[in-house]
């Protein structure tokens, strides 16, 4: 049914099964994207790319960075993009280049080694032979000297000490650092802030051998769940800004789309 599974398809999974389904097994095709979610793909193309000239020792210029977020933003609206209410094309444009200028100052640039580094590894219980029969996939916004990990996020607010402590993410990006170097590594969320003045901040938290047994178990009770055919709606505030609210069984008053 599936041949792989990631951090994103996990939360998808925990936040709502059916749109699970929908996504990875049905593959529906999305009549838009949320507005916060274009915004965050072409901040991230235009710090990837300066990442790797960062970390191929050059200098880049904040102009250069903003031409590459317009370039991708463009991009992003070929598609249709559903925006909040007050919100407009140009609006995020500005939003963006206004984030990006905050990174630009204030990012760190020393000691950066790899940027959107891809892993594929097994899925296996740190602490005995349990494998599962479908790998863990992702990517890795940052990796810095000294066996640090950064997630870059694009947030509204700022998350509780409970959320980060216990942010997926970086949970599998710390079981998948230590599968591949046998530690686990210090962990960052780099947040850009889109605060009435964009900000900058940096959160540290941390795991251990403890936090990626129970990473593992809990892509174990996923994949069960897949495999299982375990697709249920989980109403609440995030369907709101939902590409398969539309057809969406629990949704659908007419009666017309058919439960799974």
């Amino acid at each position: 049914m599936i041949d792989h599974l990631s951090a994103s398809q996990i939360t998808v999974y925990l936040d709502c099964s059916l749109k699970y389904r929908y996504s990875y097994i049905d593959r529906l095709p999305k009549p838009f994207r949320a507005s916060g979610l274009a915004l965050g793909s072409a901040i991230h193309a235009a710090v990837e790319w300066f990442h790797n000239i960062w970390a191929a020792g050059q200098e880049v210029d904040l102009e250069s960075v903003c031409d590459i977020f317009e370039a991708d933003w463009y991009a992003q609206t070929l598609e249709p993009i559903r925006y909040k209410k007050g919100e407009n094309s140009e609006e995020m444009l500005d939003l963006g280049l206004s984030l990006l200028k905050a990174y630009y100052e204030h990012a760190p640039r020393e000691n950066v080694l790899q940027t959107e580094f891809a892993f594929e590894l097994p899925l296996t219980d740190p602490e005995n032979d349990d494998l599962l029969e479908v790998p863990l996939v992702g990517f890795i916004d940052k990796i810095e000297a000294g066996d640090v990990v950064v997630d870059l996020k694009t947030w509204s607010r700022m998350i509780s000490r409970n959320d980060l402590d216990g942010n997926l993410q970086l949970s599998a990006y710390a079981y998948a650092y230590r599968m591949l170097h046998g530690k686990i590594p210090r962990l960052r969320l780099d947040v850009l802030l889109k605060t009435k003045t964009p900000r900058f901040e940096q959160l540290e938290t941390s795991r251990t051998e403890a936090d990626c047994r129970i990473f593992f178990q809990l892509c174990k009770s996923v994949y069960a769940g897949i495999c299982k055919g375990v697709f249920l709606p989980n109403p609440g505030w995030k369907c709101t800004d939902c590409e398969y609210r539309p057809v969406c069984w629990f949704w659908n008053k007419n009666g017309n789309i058919s439960s799974p």
